[in-house]
């Protein structure tokens, strides 16, 4: 049977001062006098940036750079016998001004309030909108309604169950900030059960009292590349009484015996010692630290654990003969760190395999798998505080503004031991092509420019002086 090839088009949400700009089409026939925004198909031989960088110049007149774009979200569209793939960029800076290219196609330009959205606003563009306000990345529009799993699960004090619409009272009471109004907590319920992103959300009800008491969730989280992660909350005057836990058990328990995971993920900020040590008593192992952006905008340090599916967990609660899944990592465990270790493999080839392969060749890439694989725990963790002291240099770095000085220098030697725990066979060709990289693609530039925008530029500056001298 022949592979499906699907149409994949790029929109941009420009953005002003909380408003968008939209575009009244014209004369295409397709959706004419409605409301869309700049938008076009993708060329070939051309990626999703550079296609949406084209289309604003084609339609808007207006110049942007790649810095300047965020995927905000992807939608795999359903029209009739096809399926689309749509690419939503937003965009808040660009050069020139805006007018109408292709008057032939469009009769007006209009910056409206994103709240205020016209009524003859083309479908699927409005609710990409709505879902961008939502912070919700991925979507389906015009598929048939996949509803979430019902399923109720019961320990000896709580019972879990993910939210109906007879639960409008429910959330009004523990999220009454956010959904002031019956209308709005029937739509964060319909919400939840969009499977786009959780994998199930669980409410927790005391089973004497049936008063809600919290949650506990596990979705993939953008944030920390897709990973799936387990996140809970407890009302205040409930916490300290181990429903926490008793909880955040019941829904590993259904990730790994129900749901098909193998692997969860929990972050943590470090001050909040109450669940950490939830985690903890899960069994999660430590993995550092991973620096998140958090619901605010705002970049901060979160301690980053996950746990692995090794063992048959027989019920919610677990039996008390289970050890494998708690206490401390040991060495010992040779079975768990090579699985571990398997998993780095596998993550970072699905994420950089076909770039890194293509600039440094396969066997030197099989070579430097095939150290990973020979890592002991000792030299992992040394590779792990390396990294947090790479940041931490380079961060410190950048803010002198010389690539040369002391401070760049330090954390391009940091840089070098790291990479010689991962590939021994270091030279200084291949960590200053390794810089070039990093600049070059998006998702490694990403990587170092969280810690301030041009901060990877700078690193590889810094490290071609390095690899000189």
């Amino acid at each position: 049977m022949p592979r499906m090839t699907f149409p994949v088009a790029v929109h941009l949400f420009l953005i002003k001062d909380n408003k968008i700009l939209l575009l009244r089409r014209f004369n295409t026939g397709y959706e004419d006098g409605n409301y869309s925004v700049v938008a076009g198909h993708i060329d070939g031989g051309e990626d999703v940036f550079s296609a949406m960088i084209r289309e604003a110049k084609e339609e808007a007149g207006i110049d942007v750079v790649l810095e300047n774009l965020e995927i905000v979200q992807v939608m795999h569209r359903k029209k009739e016998n096809e399926e689309r793939i749509d690419y939503f960029f937003k965009c808040e800076k660009w050069n020139g001004t805006i007018e109408i290219i292709e008057p032939d196609k469009c009769d007006e330009f209009v910056w409206v309030e994103l709240d205020k959205l016209p009524k003859n606003t083309v479908n699927y563009v409005n609710e990409a909108i709505n879902n961008y306000k939502k912070n919700i990345k991925f979507s389906l529009y015009g598929w048939k309604k996949i509803q979430a799993p019902h399923v109720e699960i019961e320990t000896s004090r709580l019972i879990l169950r993910p939210l109906t619409e007879a639960d409008v009272a429910t959330v009004r009471l523990i999220n009454g900030d956010e959904h002031k109004t019956d209308e709005a907590a029937i739509e964060f319920i319909r919400w939840q059960s969009n499977p786009g992103r959780l994998l199930i959300q669980f409410y927790i009800w005391l089973r004497q009292t049936n008063q809600c008491i919290g949650r506990v969730y596990i979705h993939a989280k953008p944030e920390i590349n897709n990973e799936v992660e387990i996140g809970y909350g407890i009302t205040e005057q409930h916490r300290n009484q181990g429903y926490a836990t008793e909880a955040a058990k019941a829904a590993v328990w259904y990730a790994f015996e129900q749901a098909g995971q193998e692997v969860l993920s929990a972050i943590v900020k470090p001050e909040n010692t109450a669940s950490r040590r939830v985690i903890e008593k899960l069994g999660f192992i430590s993995g550092g630290v991973r620096t998140v952006l958090d619901d605010d905008g705002e970049y901060f340090d979160f301690d980053y654990f996950r746990l692995y599916h090794t063992d048959y967990l027989p019920g919610p609660e677990w039996d008390k003969s289970i050890t494998a899944l708690k206490g401390e990592f040991a060495m010992t465990d040779q079975e768990k760190f090579a699985g571990f270790k398997q998993k780095l493999i596998d993550e970072n080839e699905q994420r950089y395999g076909k770039e890194i392969r293509a600039n440094y060749g396969d066997t030197a890439v099989d070579e430097s798998n095939a150290n990973i694989k020979g890592l002991t725990k000792e030299q992992y963790d040394k590779g792990e505080q390396l990294r947090i002291e790479i940041e931490e240099a380079l961060k410190a770095a950048f803010e002198t503004g010389d690539p040369a000085g002391e401070l760049a220098q330090k954390a391009c030697d940091l840089h070098k031991q790291w990479l010689c725990i991962y590939n021994p066979k270091y030279s200084k060709e291949y960590h200053i092509g390794l810089g070039e990289m990093y600049v070059a693609d998006e998702r490694f530039r990403a990587n170092y420019d969280k810690l301030a925008p041009g901060c990877t530029a700078f690193l590889r500056d810094a490290i071609n002086i390095f690899c000189l001298c």
